[in-house]
């Protein structure tokens, strides 16, 4: 009971040390990040290595040879110690969070601009919220995200709103 406790404490201590690194991060993504670590690093020693990555790839379907899997921890492996640190690892999966993130607001943009002219309309927001909101609620959706007033949102305006977590 006790080795349990210390290690619900630990985990907690180290999710507030990664919090405090990156505030941007929600207590999930951080969580997420802990959990991809800890089933990467199969003899729990706090570290990734070849091995280790090999594994991984192996089990989402990945034949990588020799090669692939040591540029792949060169390319994380910042203080070359022949291992991926949680640090190392954390440092990383911030970024590609970001990455993903970034990928996943400009394909909502994409899919809402029908006609692909780089702004997003009334008659494009009520094209795909017909049925969902009323034209009222489609209006003023428009309306706080429009901030320079032009009719139309442009993709600075629907990332700085966060148009797309309000809609998907």
């Amino acid at each position: 009971m006790e080795a349990h406790r210390k290690k619900k404490t630990q985990y907690e201590r180290r999710i507030q040390e990664c919090l405090k690194k990156d505030p941007t991060l929600t207590r999930e993504q951080v969580e997420d990040i802990l959990k991809s670590f800890s089933a990467l690093d199969v003899n729990g020693d706090g570290k990734i290595s070849r091995s280790e990555i090999v594994r991984a790839l192996q089990l989402l379907g990945g034949n990588p040879t020799h090669e692939e899997a040591e540029e792949l921890l060169r390319s994380q492996d910042i203080n070359s110690d022949g291992y991926i640190s949680f640090e190392e690892f954390f440092n990383y999966s911030r970024i590609a969070d970001v990455d993903m993130e970034k990928e996943r607001m400009k394909t909502a943009f994409r899919t809402l601009d029908k006609d692909g002219n780089g702004f997003i309309t009334l008659s494009e927001l009520r094209s795909i919220l017909h049925g969902v909101m009323d034209l009222e609620e489609i209006e003023q959706i428009l309306k706080d995200a429009d901030s320079d007033k032009n009719g139309k949102i442009d993709y600075n305006e629907f990332v700085d709103k966060k148009l797309c977590a309000k809609l998907f």
